[in-house]
């Protein structure tokens, strides 16, 4: 529940008015499907669908400790498990490096792990991509597909899209960890005429592949709105769970 004098329910993804029977915002995933309203639930249909969240990326707030859990699947020419195990700990050396996050207005300090699994979605035929009925296609679930490429004529530049799926180079430098940043929401700081902003040099959305660092501004940018609705949730006490809306990338 929101607050007394609204009595709205925070289901996460958006806002519910027990009152009328609706919700109050649009699905954040609402442009996948044009054919229905973006404030309808679970395509018109409850009983053959639910949707617990809405969105992409797992948190777990506990006490003074916050996990963001990523499960991505990989598929394409340059799909093998050796491809992701090395996407994985790429990403986990990089973002999984004992961060923490303070609380600007209360003070709380949060430590800030990661939990990032990365598999070869069909590993009888890695080079198989998701169907059109599969996960990759609903709104609903949680995972990240992502086609690799082997070689630059298939893929020569990587990027998400959607927030929850793209194409990634499996070949040349590493830029794992730069486009993982998208996977959670975090935007480009550089533009291609002008490079990289002054405030952002040396960062992991701001250079090169493979050049830039993790840094603290990263952690801040995607846990400040993730605490503020822990704190208004009316579960700051108890452990609590939320998702990261990545459709949209403007951290």
């Amino acid at each position: 529940m929101v607050s007394d004098s609204l009595n709205w329910y925070d289901y996460g993804a958006r806002f519910y008015d027990p009152a009328i029977g609706r919700f109050t915002t649009k699905d954040p995933h609402s442009d996948k499907y044009n054919n229905s309203s973006p404030f309808a639930y679970c395509l018109n249909n409850p009983l053959r669908y639910i949707d617990p969240n809405g969105k992409d990326g797992d948190v777990e707030i506990n006490k003074d400790k916050m996990k963001i859990s990523v499960s991505i699947y990989i598929y394409g020419s340059g799909a093998s498990d050796k491809q992701a195990n090395m996407i994985q700990t790429s990403i986990m050396s990089d973002w999984n490096k004992g961060f923490s996050y303070t609380d600007s207005k209360t003070g709380q300090k949060y430590k800030v792990s990661f939990d990032v699994k990365v598999q070869v979605y069909n590993k009888d035929n890695p080079k198989e991509g998701p169907g059109l009925f599969s996960d990759k296609n609903n709104p609903f679930s949680t995972s990240n597909f992502i086609e690799v490429g082997a070689t630059s004529k298939e893929i020569d530049r990587s990027y998400v899209r959607g927030g929850d799926e793209g194409k990634w180079r499996g070949y040349g430098s590493d830029s794992f960890s730069h486009e993982f940043g998208h996977l959670i929401g975090l935007r480009d700081h550089y533009s291609e005429a002008k490079g990289a902003e002054s405030s952002w040099k040396g960062n992991v959305m701001a250079e090169p592949a493979g050049q830039g660092q993790v840094e603290q501004k990263n952690i801040d940018a995607l846990a400040s709105p993730l605490i503020n609705r822990y704190n208004n949730s009316g579960n700051a006490t108890q452990k609590y769970q939320t998702k990261i809306d990545e459709s949209n990338p403007s951290w």
